[in-house]
């Protein structure tokens, strides 16, 4: 007869893989999935200071379990688990104490998680003796805590778990939705006769030319015309998870979150609608277009936060947190390939780190690199994506420079560097807002 912790351990396991495949929806597993993700690198013990991943990821953390707890609570009580958690004061790796004291204790603010057992349980019912087993108080354990890991990445990393297409639709009707918004406030320097509407890339899994295809097709796109492209990841082939994968190059679980990942994805939306309405100002043979991807990136947390927290906020979509957990997510890409552009050759290395700083400082107007946009998207789409990914988490602002970054964007004459205003300063101290240690 096995003892009472075995016997605890095994039906609990069992209770939990039913609630996972038979109660928990995709998207209830995915939001849960972030939470368990995230706990080892937030969570305080008696004896241990909060991990440090620097202000700008706490802030993101505490953004979506802010916004994501109700729904947070109510998914953990199916496994007869609750959330705790609170914001506290952070002392962050390589500050001293006395300059923390002295300093403004505001800004550095960590939090704490626990998920704990809510009931006590009869062990009779798991194996044991008829003794009683009181773990009300216990907390989530490392060893459940990769289980439950474990087992919602295997109910997440099949085809059809996510409606794409819907998701996909509803998105791109609140990034249009937020569009308006702007142009309200901005006096409508956007193009007032553009009408942006959204396509499905087709995918042909029996084109001779599947390589050829399945290269543009796994990606979002847009075009002045006012048409976005957006991929169904459903309908996927191999060729097709070849270039997404070029991407996570490091991805910590291999091909287990590919699904997932373009649930998250469809956030590019909110880049992709930009570049509707960008003219030939932009197009430069000298910018190489980075001055439009500047424009996209700078733009799209931005436009999010608003579609999600202002605009649109009686879509279903953004009422438990999916915008947040979302940020959440980029943070999570741009920081495993920030870790692997840490391990190239320090010249490839202090380029890309160096020009990135360049682009951002100057607005666009200097590029990172020395190839076109869609030439560094050919050559290394984990170098694109890095920059495109990493500007917005850094100037992100909750909306609140938005507007007037429009209406200063859109007005100013941009055809050439001369007229550019390098007077007009970007609203954050975007270098050092971020936490990545160069």
């Amino acid at each position: 007869m096995m003892n009472n912790d075995q016997g605890l351990v095994v039906a609990r396991r069992k209770h939990w893989s039913n609630v996972i495949h038979q109660e928990l929806s995709a998207r209830a597993a995915s939001r849960l999935l972030s939470l368990l993700d995230h706990l080892n690198d937030h969570i305080l013990f008696e004896d241990k200071p909060v991990s440090s991943l620097g202000r700008r990821h706490h802030a993101f953390f505490v953004r979506f379990l802010k916004k994501a707890s109700h729904a947070l609570q109510k998914d953990l009580l199916l496994f007869d688990l609750r959330l705790e958690w609170n914001e506290v004061s952070l002392l962050l790796e390589g500050r001293k104490s006395a300059e923390f004291a002295s300093g403004n204790k505001e800004k550095e603010k960590g939090v704490v998680v626990f998920i704990r057992h809510s009931i006590s349980m009869e062990a009779k019912e798991y194996g044991g003796d008829a003794s009683t087993i009181t773990n009300g108080g216990e907390c989530l354990d490392e060893e459940d805590r990769l289980w439950l890991i474990e087992t919602i990445e295997a109910k997440l990393q099949h085809k059809n778990v996510f409606d794409y297409e819907r998701l996909n639709v509803e998105v791109l009707k609140s990034a249009i939705k937020v569009l308006s918004f702007v142009q309200e406030q901005t006096g409508y320097v956007l193009d007032t006769k553009k009408v942006v509407h959204g396509e499905k890339l087709h995918i042909e899994p029996d084109d001779e030319n599947i390589e050829f295809t399945a290269e543009h097709q796994w990606n979002y796109s847009a075009s002045s015309s006012g048409v976005v492209l957006f991929p169904d990841a459903n309908l996927f082939t191999d060729e097709h998870w070849k270039y997404w994968k070029e991407v996570r190059t490091s991805h910590k679980v291999g091909s287990r979150r590919l699904f997932r990942d373009y649930e998250f994805r469809v956030i590019t939306l909110f880049h992709e609608v930009i570049h509707c309405f960008q003219g030939h100002k932009w197009v430069f043979e000298d910018f190489k277009l980075w001055q439009a991807e500047f424009e996209a990136s700078y733009s799209q947390l931005d436009l999010l936060h608003l579609a999600a927290n202002v605009v649109d906020t009686d879509n279903e979509i953004w009422r438990d947190g999916f915008a947040e957990e979302s940020m959440l997510w980029l943070f999570d890409l741009v920081r495993e390939i920030h870790a692997l552009i840490k391990e190239e050759t320090c010249d490839s290395k202090k380029e890309l780190l160096i020009g990135y700083e360049a682009w951002v400082s100057s607005h666009g107007r200097i590029s990172p690199v020395s190839q076109s946009s869609d030439e560094l998207f050919e050559q290394n789409k984990s170098h694109n994506t890095y920059l495109k990914c990493r500007l917005p988490l850094e100037v992100f602002s909750e909306g609140q420079q938005l507007v007037s970054y429009f209406k200063y964007r859109w007005c100013a004459d941009l055809s050439t560097k001369d007229t550019y205003n390098m007077g007009h300063q970007v609203p954050h101290d975007l270098i050092s807002a971020f936490s990545f240690d160069q």
